[in-house]
C-alpha cells in the first residue's frame, strides 16, 4: 500500500512537470526568438570626379601665424612649400602643436594663410575628413548631416548611405550630437565617400574608428588617387606606404628616421 501510494505521487509529479513543460514549449513555438541579424559589412566605394589637370594642389612659401596672449601673431610655420601631382600621396606627422591641422585646413580652404599662394585646379574636388566632429545644429539628424551638400533625391541618399553598411535605417533620424564618437566618425567617413573627391584630407583617420572598418578603409586608400594625411598611428603610417614630411621647428621637411 505504502509503494502504491508513493508510486502515486511520483506520477503525479511527473505528469504535472511534464503537462508545465508542454505549455513552455508550445510558448516558444508561438513566439520563437528572432535568429540575430547578419553583421554589417563595411564596403568603401570611392568614386573620385576625373581630374583635368597634373597637378591635385600645390603651395608656394605658405605661412600660417596664431595670435599669441599679448595679441601679437606669432608664426606657426612658414616657407611650406611642395607640389602633389594626380595620383600621388603624402603623410605629414610632427608634435603636437606643430600646425599640422592648420596646415590641412588651408589646404581645404578652411582658414586664410598669412603669406605665400596655395594653387588648386578647379577640378580637383577636396574631401577633408576632420580630426574632430563639430556639432554645428543639435536638432541635425545622421542623414540630415550625411545628405546635407549632396545632390539627388531623398531615396537615392538613403539607398547610398544605407550602401555602405554603416548604419542601419533606424539609425537615420538619431541626432548627430548624440552619436558617440565612434558613430560620428563613421558617419564623416560615408560624407567623405559620397562627395566624389579626387583628393583627401585626412586628420587622424585612425581615430574613434574600430578595426574591421578601419582595415576596410585603409584598403580603399591604398588604391585612392590623391592622399594627403595626418596621422601619428605608426601602423597606419607603415601601411600608408607614402613620402612622410615633417612639421618642424615651423617648417615642413623630408622626414628622416622614425616619427
Amino acid at each position: 500500500m505504502a509503494y502504491k501510494h508513493h508510486g502515486a505521487k511520483v506520477e503525479a509529479t511527473i505528469g504535472h512537470k511534464v503537462k508545465v513543460a508542454q505549455v513552455e514549449l508550445n510558448r516558444i513555438l508561438a513566439h520563437p526568438v528572432p535568429r540575430p541579424p547578419q553583421p554589417m559589412t563595411f564596403t568603401p566605394a570611392f568614386a573620385p570626379a576625373k581630374p583635368h589637370h597634373t597637378v591635385a594642389i600645390a603651395v608656394t612659401d605658405l605661412a600660417y601665424g596664431i595670435e599669441g596672449p599679448d595679441g601679437q601673431k606669432r608664426p606657426l610655420f612658414s616657407d611650406v612649400r611642395f607640389t602633389l601631382r594626380q595620383g600621388e600621396r603624402m603623410l605629414l606627422v610632427g608634435p603636437n602643436g606643430s600646425g599640422k591641422t592648420a596646415l590641412l585646413d588651408l589646404l581645404a580652404a578652411r582658414r586664410a594663410s598669412t603669406e605665400g599662394a596655395l594653387f588648386r585646379p578647379a577640378h580637383t574636388v577636396v574631401g577633408y575628413l576632420q580630426q574632430c566632429f563639430v556639432c554645428a545644429d543639435p536638432q541635425e539628424t545622421l542623414f540630415d548631416f550625411f545628405r546635407s551638400d549632396l545632390s539627388g533625391s531623398r531615396k537615392a541618399c538613403e539607398e547610398l548611405l544605407l550602401s555602405y553598411q554603416l548604419f542601419t535605417f533606424s539609425e537615420f533620424r538619431l541626432p548627430v550630437c548624440a552619436l558617440s564618437p565612434g558613430q560620428q566618425r563613421k558617419l564623416m567617413i560615408a560624407k567623405l565617400m559620397a562627395t566624389g573627391a579626387n583628393l583627401l584630407l585626412l586628420d587622424e583617420p585612425t581615430n574613434y574608428v574600430s578595426f574591421p572598418v578601419l582595415e576596410a578603409f585603409e584598403r580603399a586608400l591604398a588604391n585612392f588617387p590623391g592622399v594627403v594625411a595626418v596621422s601619428h598611428d605608426r601602423r597606419f603610417i607603415e601601411r600608408f606606404g607614402a613620402p612622410v614630411w615633417k612639421l618642424w621647428h615651423g617648417h615642413l621637411v623630408p622626414r628622416v628616421g622614425s616619427p
